[in-house]
């Protein structure tokens, strides 16, 4: 089974580790297979925690490739105000980011957003 950040995933393609890197992001995402390469193209720039990992698969947040670029924009924008911890908010997406490390730590739904507290945040950023 493939490994993203030393964690085992499932949908992942066999041959990530070793498939030549994409010029560009995959255009549609309906499924984890698309995801598995736009991930491959996002993790040069940005690292997804073991945790972030698995909520993306368990709650089927697969972001388009639009959205990591909004992600990695938002990380962009909180660095320049010395952020630390970041929620980034992207449509009906969430992501909590270590804005220092590039590092994706967990993802949150519709749902969770409007249930949840998000806590331990320095900044938030809006798409």
């Amino acid at each position: 089974m493939p490994e993203v950040n030393g964690i085992q995933v499932p949908f992942l393609p066999r041959a990530a580790s070793t498939a030549p890197k994409p010029s560009r992001a995959p255009k549609e995402l309906s499924s984890p297979e698309p995801f598995a390469k736009v991930l491959q193209y996002a993790q040069e720039q940005l690292r997804f925690s073991a945790h972030a990992l698995e909520r993306l698969r368990s709650r089927a947040l697969y972001p388009s490739p639009a959205e990591f670029q909004s992600l990695i924009k938002g990380i962009e924008l909180a660095a320049t105000k010395g952020a630390r911890n970041a929620l980034i908010v992207i449509g009906r997406k969430a992501f909590v980011v270590s804005v220092e490390n590039k590092t994706v730590i967990t993802a949150l739904d519709q749902q969770q957003l409007t249930e949840r507290i998000v806590t331990n945040i320095d900044a938030a950023v809006f798409f």
